[in-house]
């Protein structure tokens, strides 16, 4: 493949896969999690209403289940009401 060739001396055994799946948008629903939470601390959305608009707006695009929402939101509620 054309990512094998490019990487010789791969620094990690699994940064192709990475690569491809962040390419192909191939994540596992944990990982989109992750990535969520990860963009929405990045941007800095404090506002809770905004962290619910968003939530609700991410399960009507892809199909979770409703406790990871809950679950996350209830993290990043936590989270940052440490913060602040």
């Amino acid at each position: 493949s054309y990512l094998s060739q490019t990487m010789i001396p791969a620094p990690f055994p699994n940064l192709e896969t990475s690569v491809r799946r962040m390419l192909n948008f191939n994540f596992r629903k944990e990982e989109w999690l992750i990535i969520f939470a990860n963009l929405l601390l990045i941007v800095g959305m404090v506002n809770t209403l905004k962290l619910v608009a968003y939530a609700l707006l991410l399960m009507l695009i892809l199909p979770f289940p409703a406790w990871g929402i809950i679950s996350l939101l209830v993290k990043l509620w936590k989270y940052l009401s440490q913060t602040t």
